[in-house]
């Protein structure tokens, strides 16, 4: 009665059943909340409602790349950064993974392929599925940072791959393509014939923010590129569901994308009016909100840096994002010491295998929570080796 591509398994794994057990006999810290709404971050609430309750007075006028005001504001926000940005090139869309699902169909047919990195968030593989596409992997590699391993990104090329999908800062890697890795995928999506994804959701949060516009993809005319990015990361806001495209590449190209885009956007027209007319004010308000994120990401990292010194958990490298790795030991399982450290330190951490991290067992934590309640729970976790 129902399609191959839903029946994915929704069987609890151990660590899962450990939290639920854990929960109701602790009050567990959790490192890994990626729920930004959750962290008591000094957000103008009222501000951002006042803007959605004036664009609710707004007249609806359907415009399936998303209405003029929105796409301008996106505009502004990447001129803010040193990006030129052409409003006409922009699609407004509820989410990222929606922007995903309309690439997907934009670019490849069922059974062809996308190109990713791994490691990555997993994410990507049941979007992928949902919509038919096969989504291929090459392996970054890790000495003392992440990068590009040129022969695994030409081993993982085939006559189905469509697209090349990038991430930058990765996820959970905090991983940004240097300028030889840019260069090598911009060159491999030439040669090939293909365009890239470029999904910068976290771009604001690089440890060297003057960074960006070196980074962001979002005025590359080497090849057709999708750059894509949000509310949900951005301003922090990931209830308001909005989110964007930016096409850019060679024009000819980049005009016939958003004409098949346009189409697939007016199949949904699934942006609510208000929170297009609000955007403008919910990304000036943003500013703020995303320097006090960014110092709390740095202070959290560095009190991770302090407190792992000569322990037996080590940070790996990261140019930014809201996460970090911890390798353990050689020997370690990483799904037995996320185990342990819910049930004997009541610290919830993620096992490295969950994002195909398989070079080296390692815990994933989330630099998100409250100061405080980060440096507690890293000590307790520390004290607690399994």
């Amino acid at each position: 009665m129902f399609s191959r591509r839903t029946a994915w398994s929704r069987d609890l794994n151990p660590l899962t059943h450990a939290i639920e057990a854990a929960r109701a006999r602790y009050d567990l810290i959790d490192l890994t909340v990626a729920n930004a709404t959750k962290v008591n971050l000094p957000m103008d609430r009222g501000g951002v409602a006042a803007a959605l309750a004036q664009g609710a007075q707004a007249d609806y006028e359907p415009a399936a790349l998303g209405i003029e005001k929105a796409r301008v504001a996106v505009s502004d926000y990447y001129g803010r950064r040193g990006v030129s940005v052409d409003p006409a090139q922009v699609l407004i869309t509820s989410t990222t993974s929606e922007a995903y699902t309309f690439l997907f169909r934009l670019l490849a047919d069922p059974g062809e392929a996308v190109l990713a990195a791994t490691p990555s968030y997993p994410l990507f593989d049941s979007l992928a599925e949902a919509a038919g596409v096969q989504l291929n992997h090459h392996a970054l590699k890790y000495e003392t940072q992440w990068r590009l391993d040129p022969d695994a990104l030409a081993a993982g090329m085939t006559a189905q791959t469509k697209a090349l999908l990038s991430v930058a800062p990765g996820n959970p890697t905090g991983s940004c393509p240097g300028p030889v890795d840019r260069r090598r995928l911009l060159s491999t999506a030439e040669q090939h014939g293909i365009p890239i994804i470029s999904d910068e959701v976290f771009l604001d949060y690089l440890d060297a923010p003057e960074r960006f516009g070196q980074i962001s993809m979002a005025r590359n005319q080497q090849v057709l590129t999708f750059t894509l990015s949000g509310l949900s990361k951005v301003a922090a806001l990931p209830h308001l569901k909005l989110s964007w495209v930016v096409v850019s590449g060679p024009d000819s190209e980049v005009q016939e994308a958003l004409a098949r885009l346009e189409f697939i956007a007016d199949t949904y027209l699934s942006v609510a009016t208000p929170v297009q007319e609000a955007l403008p004010r919910i990304l000036e308000l943003a500013e703020e909100t995303q320097d006090f994120l960014r110092d709390r990401l740095w202070n959290n990292a560095a009190t991770l840096n302090e407190l792992c010194e000569d322990s037996w958990l080590r940070p790996r490298h990261r140019d930014g994002g809201w996460y970090a790795i911890l390798d353990l030991p050689d020997d370690a399982d990483d799904e037995q010491v996320a185990i342990h450290g819910v049930e004997q330190a009541q610290v919830i951490t993620q096992p490295g295998f969950l994002f195909d991290l398989e070079d080296q067992p390692c815990l994933v934590l989330s630099l998100l929570p409250e100061p405080s309640q980060f440096r507690e729970g890293l000590r307790d976790l520390l004290a607690n080796k399994g």
